[in-house]
């Protein structure tokens, strides 16, 4: 490094002399270039001698490292191939012992077969029992529907069935009597509900009626007022042509008398109106009061009707809501019939399977039979047993950890069924209560109805009150009106504007009506003249008593419209009574259908999880014997895999070692055979090794040649 650093300073040139200045500076750049491309090849030479030195270093690193390796893959394979032959002279005195538990594993499965086929004809008989209970469980299903679908009872049949005890009943009978004994009553309350019925439509009947008359009433009475009306306007004209012959000395000379009879007569009639007029006030104060009552009233029925809908709106959901749910219970049981019979078939293929497995099982003991000769086919036999046995257990265990599980699986699904009933139950009792309180409110309606019927009385009763009074009030004033005409007779011919100015003068004040007529009639002093005030007072008075007429026009016909509104109320009434009547008997025949529906469902229920409880066993049974017999299948068919290639590698041995003794080949035959039983448990260890690295075969022939040649030298 620094003999490079060394050859790159001595090669920059140092002769900067120049002899002018431009050539001084030209000469100065340049050099200063020169210097630096100098200095930067310097420095990347350095680095390159670095990085090959680092390369040197590494290589060297490397090379010890593969020496290393290869030293210890040495001392590795020394150290296993003493492994092996002290291995293979351990197994050879294992041999004999193999050979007497080989003995003792073939009487064990001899017994192990015998068990199986009694565990087989035991499992026909009692599928064979299962399709017969089963049978015999769906006649009974049919008959207890068909007889659940006709429950019709009698009086005198329920009357013996009422006598006899409930354990001699049938469960057609107790059901019949249970729901006879809920539905009696309710009819009976039916029968009272539809006798009510019919009489509040004949008392509705008989009200409309009346109501229809007493419009009809009202409606004359409307023809009446106004035919008074007419009247009055003609004895208003009569009056001022009267008014106008009072002016005149001689008319009031000739008829003071008359007129001051006819003056008192008129201030009494007059005193009598306002008194009549004051007590009408007063009716028709009370009348708008209980007008107002009424109105609160009707809110308060109407948001008590809104109340009963809004329940009934519930109910009804709740009774969709229990449909929904015996549709999901049915669904279920249709599925769980669905599941029974997929568990027979596969009982059905199960058996099949264990009849062919039988059939190769006995082809294989055949072939055993026919290897027995061979002592490494029943080393490995042995061997190959007692992994078996080993890995019967751990499935044992883990199939006895899977019935475990199964067991809390049921008894989980039993307490959610339990669960399950319970709310249903709670359900039912709650559409009880419901109904308890629907019936509640239908003796409320029925109640609130009978207070309605008598208010309505009470209000035609004060209709036909003030209906007398102001026909007492119209004949007294038709009679008034007449005597007024008969007195006015003699009064006809006075002017129209006269007329005019009287009714003007009566519309305004007293003050201003005198200005008025001061202004009219100048001529006139009308400030002293009482006859002329008296058919002023008298005009305002008529025109006072129309406004009381037409005031009393619109009472009745707001009365006519509460009592149409009334009628509409009770109506409305009438209509939520049935409503509530009807609903009340559907949802108690539901409710005792579907009491019955569960307790059938419950039983059934019952009855499917006991055969689902022991399908499972008998399931589980033959699954456990399908599963040994194939791990058996699959270890003979290993086995004679290896038995195949055993013999040709025995056969390579044989051909490459000719002038070996007989005695020398058996017992290397052992060896090998034992490196056969440890090469799988080598290759089980390593299973992430290539299929080289873990064939057993090709490591046995190379050990069986080395340990020859070591014998022969």
């Amino acid at each position: 490094m620094m003999s490079g650093e060394a050859s790159a300073e001595v090669s920059v040139p140092t002769d900067l002399t120049v002899t002018s200045d431009g050539e001084s500076e030209d000469g100065h750049a340049a050099s200063r270039r020169h210097a630096r491309e100098l200095q930067n090849l310097a420095s990347e030479r350095a680095e390159l001698q670095r990085i090959v030195q680092k390369q040197k270093l590494e290589l060297q690193s490397k090379d010890a490292q593969l020496a290393a390796f290869a030293r210890e893959h040495e001392a590795a394979i020394a150290k296993a191939v003493s492994q092996k032959d002290d291995q293979i002279s351990s197994k050879q005195i294992q041999v004999n012992r193999l050979e007497g538990e080989l003995s003792l594993t073939k009487e064990k499965l001899n017994t192990l077969r015998e068990r199986a086929a009694r565990e087989l004809a035991q499992l026909t008989q009692k599928c064979a029992v299962f399709q017969q209970n089963q049978k015999r469980l769906a006649i009974r299903q049919d008959e207890l529907r068909n007889s659940l679908a006709n429950l019709k009872l009698t009086e005198e049949e329920f009357v013996q069935l009422r006598r006899t005890p409930v354990q001699q009943l049938t469960l057609q009978q107790y059901t019949a009597l249970r729901v006879y004994e809920l539905v009696w009553p309710l009819r009976v309350k039916l029968t009272e509900a539809e006798a009510l019925k019919s009489s509040l439509e004949s008392t509705l009947l008989a009200k409309e009626s009346n109501l229809k008359l007493h419009s009809e009433q009202c409606l004359k009475l409307q023809k009446t007022v106004e035919e008074l009306q007419r009247k009055s306007e003609q004895y208003a004209s009569q009056l001022m042509t009267l008014k106008d012959e009072q002016r005149s000395d001689d008319y009031k000379v000739r008829n003071y008398p008359r007129v001051k009879t006819e003056r008192d007569r008129l201030e009494e009639e007059k005193n009598v109106l306002t008194k009549r007029a004051h007590e009408l006030e007063l009716v028709v104060a009370t009348l708008k009061k209980d007008h107002s009552v009424l109105e609160e009233k009707y809110g308060e029925l109407k948001g008590k009707e809104r109340k009963q809908e809004y329940d009934l709106n519930q109910h009804r959901d709740d009774v969709v809501n229990l449909r929904t749910k015996l549709d999901k219970i049915t669904e279920d049981l249709s599925s769980s019939n669905k599941q029974l019979q997929l568990e027979r078939e596969r009982n059905e293929d199960l058996h099949e399977k264990y009849i062919a497995t039988r059939g190769s099982v006995t082809t294989l003991t055949v072939s055993s039979e026919e290897y027995q000769h061979n002592i490494k086919l029943l080393r490995e036999k042995l061997q190959s047993c007692t992994s078996q046995c080993s890995s019967l257990q751990e499935k044992i265990t883990l199939l006895s950890e899977k019935n475990d599980a199964l067991c809390t699986e049921v008894q989980r699904s039993k307490i959610k069924y339990n669960a399950e009933t319970q709310a249903l139950d709670t359900e039912i009792q709650e559409l009880k209560a419901s109904l308890a309180s629907l019936s509640k409110n239908r003796d409320n309606l029925l109640d609130e109805n009978s207070k309605l019927h008598r208010e309505i009385q009470v209000l035609e009763t004060s209709y036909q009150e003030v209906k007398s009074a102001r026909e007492k009030e119209t004949s007294a004033l038709n009679q008034e009106l007449q005597k007024v005409k008969n007195i006015l007779t003699g009064y006809e011919g006075l002017e129209i504007e006269y007329e005019k100015n009287i009714k003007t003068a009566a519309a305004l004040p007293e003050a201003e009506a005198n200005k008025a007529l001061d202004k009219m009639l100048p001529s006139l002093k009308l400030t002293g003249n009482k006859a002329l005030e008296q058919s002023i007072q008298l005009t305002r008075r008529v025109l006072f008593l129309e406004r009381q007429n037409t005031e009393a026009c619109t009472t009745v016909r707001k009365l006519s419209d509460a009592l149409e509104h009334l009628k509409n109320t009770v109506a409305s009434y009438k209509t939520a009574i049935t409503l509530a009547g009807q609903p009340s008997a559907s949802l108690l025949e539901r409710i005792a259908s579907q009491d019955d529906q569960i307790t059938t469902l419950q039983s059934a229920l019952q009855h499917n999880s006991v055969i689902k409880s022991t399908l499972e066993e008998e399931n589980k049974t033959l699954t456990r014997d399908v599963i040994k017999l194939k791990h058996e299948l699959d270890s003979m068919i290993e086995k004679t895999s290896e038995i195949s290639a055993i013999k040709q590698q025995l056969q390579c041995v044989l051909q490459a070692l000719p002038q070996v003794s007989l005695s020398q080949p058996q017992t290397y035959f052992k060896g090998s055979h034992d490196m056969s039983h440890l090469a799988p448990r080598q290759s089980g260890d390593n299973t992430g090794r290539s299929n080289e690295e873990t064939d057993p075969h090709s490591t046995r022939a190379i050990i069986i040649t080395e340990d020859i040649r070591k014998g022969r030298f």
